[in-house]
């Protein structure tokens, strides 16, 4: 979700508006964002998320090799402006991804376990 929010924000697609590529880009995007909204974390989420984005940058710098391609700007920063130029050269950039991702990811659950405290608080006092 974090992830995809920034490639909202800062898209690096080669079409722009009204090619088919600019919507299809827009709505896979904003449909995994959209996708999370009303959704609640169980219980060691964080960690699963973390752990899969392990498993695609693993996956995806491997793909990434084998064709030359570029998936999750692993194998460099994108040509246009974007978020990743404040964080290092390459492959550099790819720790401080690390390092951020995991705490968006804290981040994005904090409202879940402050909610979860209060219910505990709130069971305790009755």
């Amino acid at each position: 979700m974090a992830g995809n929010l920034q490639a909202v924000l800062t898209p690096n697609i080669p079409y722009g508006f009204p090619h088919p590529v600019f919507f299809i880009f827009f709505l896979i995007h904003s449909g995994v964002v959209a996708a999370g909204l009303g959704q609640h974390p169980r219980r060691g989420a964080v960690w699963r998320c973390f752990f899969w984005a392990q498993f695609y940058l693993v996956v995806a710098s491997l793909v990434n090799w084998l064709s030359g391609s570029n998936y999750g700007f692993l194998a460099g920063k994108p040509q246009s402006t974007s978020l990743l130029d404040q964080l290092g050269p390459w492959p550099y950039y790819i720790v401080s991804l690390e390092v951020l991702g995991l705490l968006i990811f804290l981040l994005l659950n904090l409202p879940f376990l402050k909610a979860q405290l209060r219910k505990k608080i709130l069971i305790a006092d009755r």
